[in-house]
């Protein structure tokens, strides 16, 4: 499977699932201390990047206090988005070329977007990220902790095809760090989806202020 392929298969199901992912993202989320964290050391009106923002659940939360951008691929989240977080500046977008300058951004959030986008092209969505955070932003990212790099096609998740990819856990943190990022703190968290568990790698992580990197 090429790159563009997974990107359309992305982009059609959550388009067609409509709003049962922002029904089944109401369950409690073990990341939501990270946002905590990131969100009580920001001043107020910080201008946050909410990465792959779906329906906006992050978005709404951060809104009335910073000034949020939320980029999705998917038009059907967005238009949910609107709905969710109305503050918030909604814009579909490609995590591999954000249409943003550099230097714009006070903070940014990436919650399950990377684990969307094809392998090949983790380390660009990465390095869009460290191109739009002004040094020492923070950053609060969720990854793959899979026991080997992954990639392909659930037939069937919340109604639809959906594509997914990601590499393990060192892989990760070693491409967080190679992309410009001084990684703070990790964590594996488990949490329980349709009656399984699953493990996901949360990094907190600052935007390097050595310049060039």
């Amino acid at each position: 499977m090429n790159g563009l392929d997974g990107t359309a298969i992305v982009r059609a199901g959550y388009d067609a699932m409509g709003d049962a992912y922002l029904r089944w993202r109401a369950h409690d989320d073990p990341g939501w201390r990270f946002l905590d964290r990131m969100d009580a050391e920001l001043a107020a009106r910080s201008l946050v990047l909410d990465l792959g923002c779906g329906p906006g659940v992050p978005a709404a939360s951060l809104a009335p206090r910073h000034r949020v951008a939320g980029v999705d691929i998917s038009s059907g989240q967005l238009r949910i988005a609107r709905r969710t977080a109305p503050a918030a500046m909604l814009v579909q977008g490609n995590a591999a070329r954000l249409p943003f300058a550099d230097r714009s951004f006070d903070a940014a959030i990436a919650l399950y977007a990377l684990i969307h986008i094809p392998r090949a092209l983790h380390a660009d969505a990465l390095g869009e990220l460290a191109r739009v955070l002004r040094p020492d932003a923070p950053v609060v990212l969720t990854m793959s902790a899979a026991d080997e790099p992954f990639e392909g096609v659930e037939d069937d998740w919340l109604g639809v095809p959906m594509y997914w990819s990601g590499f393990d856990a060192v892989t990760n943190r070693r491409l967080v760090a190679s992309s410009g990022f001084d990684i703070e703190a990790d964590e594996i968290a488990t949490e329980i989806e349709d009656d399984e568990e699953v493990r996901f790698l949360w990094i907190v992580a600052r935007r390097s202020s050595v310049q060039g990197s």
